[in-house]
């Protein structure tokens, strides 16, 4: 089964934890949203963002 699943960089810690344990069952595409507030954190750093 393919799954798109959509998220957002603010609730990426709980999404990774639950797509590592689903990502067996199925194959998942994970798209995240992220606004320029928060390209940069403690755990990443996002330097180029595609145009839509």
């Amino acid at each position: 089964m393919k799954i798109a699943y959509l998220g957002k960089i603010q609730l990426s810690d709980a999404d990774l934890s639950y797509l590592n344990a689903a990502q067996k069952l199925s194959d998942i595409t994970y798209i995240m949203e992220v606004t320029p507030r928060f390209m940069k954190g403690p755990a990443y750093n996002i330097g180029k963002k595609y145009k839509q």
